[in-house]
């Protein structure tokens, strides 16, 4: 009766052992989860200062073209 008893506690053990472990695994994916997207987010924060940046050099450097070409001589 007491090897029973004491299998049972065992087992009880293991159960509540595997919950917190998996408990714990998914505390970790969901940081993981979230280191991911704030690093997704900075990289569209970047990239899409960089697209504006760009669309602007280029209308700049169309603009700065167009008036060198007007006053250009012929």
């Amino acid at each position: 009766m007491l090897g029973c008893m004491a299998r049972l506690l065992a087992y009880l053990l293991l159960i509540v052992v595997a919950a917190f472990a998996l408990l714990a695994l998914v505390w970790l994916v969901g940081q993981i989860l979230t280191g991911v997207g704030l690093f997704l987010a900075g990289a569209a924060g970047v990239l899409g200062r960089t697209l504006l940046f760009l669309l602007l050099a280029a209308l700049l450097g169309g603009v700065a073209y167009f008036l060198a070409s007007a006053y250009r001589r012929s």
